[in-house]
C-alpha cells in the first residue's frame, strides 16, 4: 500500500476517473470515435484478403494497431496526430510487405512459409507435426472438425501457411484400415498392447503413435512397429 498520506483507499474518483476532472470523458469519446473512424479508414483501404483471412503478416498487423489505438483513446498526454502517424506507418509496411510478398516467391517462403504435411497415405509425420510443436491429441481434433472417423480414409493433410489444415481423402473405394479417431481417445481410452505380447485373435492392429496398420495371426506375439519402431499398439482400427 502506498504510503502517501494522500492515498485513499477504495477512492472511487480515484478509482474511476484517476486525476482527471469528469469533463475529461467527453474528450475520451472524442478520441476514440476519431482513431476508430481512422483505422476504418486504413483497414478498408487493406486488401479484402487481410480482413476475410489472416497470414502471419496479417496478424501482426493487428497486433500492431492493436496497440496503437488504444493508448490515444484514453491517455491526455498522447497526442492524436502522433497516434494517426505511427498507424498510418503501420498499414503502409503492411502494405509494403504484402507486395513483397505478392511479388517474390522467396519472401513469401520466409516471411508466410510453406504448408507442411502431417499425415501421408495415412500416416502420421512425427518429424513435421514435431517441428510445428503439434501433439497427436491436437491433430486428431482438428482431423475430427475437418469430418474425418479414421486415418485410413486420408491420403494427405498440410497445414497451410493460415494456420488451417487442408485434408484430402481417398475415394471411397480405396480407402484402407487406420486408427480410428473417433470417438475421441480422451472419452474412451483405447486398449494398449505392447511389444511382445501375444494377440488372441486374428485382427489388423495399429500403432500408436504413426498409425501403421497391420493384421496380425492368433498366437502371434507383437513386434516393434515397422515404420516408425514404437513398441505399443491398439486394437482401435477401423476397416
Amino acid at each position: 500500500m502506498s504510503s502517501d498520506p494522500s492515498f485513499h483507499l477504495f477512492d472511487f474518483h480515484r478509482i474511476f476517473l484517476g486525476d482527471l476532472p469528469w469533463s475529461f470523458t467527453l474528450e475520451v469519446v472524442f478520441r476514440t470515435v476519431v482513431i476508430y473512424l481512422f483505422a476504418l479508414l486504413l483497414i478498408r483501404w487493406l486488401s479484402r484478403r487481410a480482413v476475410g483471412q489472416l497470414s502471419l503478416i496479417e496478424f501482426l498487423l493487428v497486433v500492431a494497431l492493436g496497440s496503437a489505438v488504444g493508448d490515444p483513446m484514453f491517455y491526455p498526454n498522447v497526442p492524436l496526430l502522433h497516434a494517426m502517424v505511427v498507424m498510418t506507418v503501420i498499414v503502409l509496411l503492411n502494405r509494403g510487405l504484402d507486395l513483397l510478398v505478392t511479388r517474390n516467391d522467396t519472401a513469401e517462403r520466409f516471411i508466410e512459409g510453406t504448408p507442411v504435411r502431417l499425415i501421408n497415405n495415412g500416416l502420421i509425420d512425427y518429424e513435421n507435426l514435431d517441428h510445428l510443436n503439434l501433439n497427436r491429441d491436437e491433430l486428431f481434433q482438428y482431423l475430427r472438425l475437418q469430418g474425418v472417423e479414421q486415418l485410413g480414409t486420408v491420403r494427405a493433410v498440410y497445414i497451410e501457411q493460415s494456420g488451417q489444415l487442408s485434408v484430402f481423402r481417398y475415394p471411397a473405394a480405396e480407402g484402407h484400415a487406420g486408427l480410428a479417431i473417433v470417438p475421441p481417445w480422451d472419452w474412451e481410452i483405447p486398449r494398449w498392447l505392447l511389444q511382445g505380447e501375444i494377440v488372441q485373435t486374428t485382427d489388423y492392429l495399429g500403432c500408436a503413435r504413426c498409425g501403421y496398420t497391420k493384421q496380425f495371426a492368433a498366437e502371434e506375439p507383437l513386434p516393434a512397429c515397422e515404420l516408425c519402431g514404437y513398441n505399443t499398439w491398439t486394437d482401435r482400427v477401423r476397416e
